[in-house]
């Protein structure tokens, strides 16, 4: 097959898999999709810079517990541009929103999920890059 050249910008689909326990121990994973930025590696670079100036302006106030949370919670706000298949607890659906996206990470067990679907995309994008 011929290699087309594709510009940077646009999107990339990524299952995110959610593994928590329930209240008898035991672990479910849950799955949705993740949309996230696709980017050039200068886009890449541009991105991590602007993530350590965010960082590294946080106030020396805030404790390291609070400081880490807002760097996890700008590093998904920069990738992840949307999500599919998330439902509330009542079982309605749970749109994409900053603020839903917010509050979806609030759970530790969803944004580790949704860490390593950003550690796939970009090793996708960076294998594709080598190839």
């Amino acid at each position: 097959m011929t290699m087309k050249i594709r510009a940077s910008g646009g999107t990339i689909k990524e299952k995110v898999k959610v593994e928590r326990r329930n209240d008898f121990g035991k672990f479910e994973t849950f799955e949705f999709v993740g949309e996230f930025r696709r980017l050039d590696r200068p886009e890449r670079l541009a991105l991590a810079s602007a993530h350590k100036e965010y960082v590294d302006a946080l106030p020396e106030t805030m404790s390291e517990l609070d400081k880490v949370s807002a760097a996890a919670d700008d590093y998904v706000k920069r990738w992840m541009v949307g999500f599919e298949d998330v439902v509330d607890e009542a079982g309605n659906a749970f749109p994409f929103s900053p603020e839903n996206l917010l509050a979806l990470i609030a759970d530790p067990e969803v944004l580790a999920g949704v860490r390593l679907a950003i550690d796939r995309v970009v090793e996708i994008k960076a294998l594709r890059t080598k190839n």
